[in-house]
């Protein structure tokens, strides 16, 4: 048996690091980071449409606190526990 010429090189666990910022949506979804300390949801982009989470990006909007870039994430600042709960309400308005 010959011996082969090619070298397995061995893998670097840096190379395999992803930054969740770099990291895209499931199909169909769409990442919101909410808060200051910016808890990362990924929600379905039909919720978008949703009245209730309309009338608290419109909110937000006005009073300063929605961060949208073109190029860049969405951003609320309102609380996890308040996105939570239109969350819930979205589900809910699935159902019917």
């Amino acid at each position: 048996m010959a011996s082969s010429a090619y070298k397995r090189l061995a893998r670097t666990d840096h190379t395999y690091h992803h930054n969740v910022e770099t990291q895209k949506p499931q199909r169909g979804f769409v990442f919101m980071y909410i808060g200051k300390e910016r808890k990362r949801y990924e929600i379905p982009v039909t919720y978008l449409n949703y009245p209730m989470l309309k009338d608290l990006m419109k909110k937000l909007l006005q009073d300063g606190e929605l961060e949208c870039r073109i190029d860049g994430p969405i951003v609320l600042l309102c609380t996890a526990e308040v996105f939570d709960q239109v969350l819930e309400e979205c589900a809910a308005y699935t159902i019917k």
